[in-house]
């Protein structure tokens, strides 16, 4: 089961990070598991230090987020503007997600075959 995705409001009214993607157990309940976070940025923010910065808060809310899952890993989906990268990380761990697809320049112009990739190795997280 796949619900609607819950948006993080900053103190100044911008998104701070989407879970865009829920799996709920089919059990007494229905516990809701965050599958995919996605921490977006201004392409104001496209440098070295903007890449740092932006991996850096997506490690902290994908760290945070791994508690509340009752599947073995969380995966995260970056962009700053058009720039994008998706990393993975598992219960039990290191400390930092593992990259799965590097920086790409132009998520408007990315393969087909780059987000097949994606949406199964998510769907088959669950």
């Amino acid at each position: 089961m796949i619900e609607p995705q819950a948006v993080a409001i900053e103190s100044n009214g911008r998104p701070d990070y989407i879970v865009a993607r829920y799996a709920a157990y089919a059990s007494p309940g229905g516990r809701r598991s965050p599958v995919v976070l996605i921490k977006l940025f201004r392409p104001a923010e496209w440098s070295t230090a903007g890449k740092t910065q932006a991996l850096g808060e997506l490690r902290e809310y994908m760290a945070a987020w791994l508690n509340h899952t009752e599947f073995g890993a969380l995966y995260g989906l970056c962009g700053i503007g058009l720039n994008w990268m998706v990393c993975k990380m598992e219960k039990g761990g290191p400390p930092a997600p593992a990259t799965l697809l590097n920086w790409h320049g132009d998520i408007s112009s990315a393969s087909f075959d780059a987000f097949r990739m994606i949406a199964e190795l998510v769907d088959s997280t669950h």
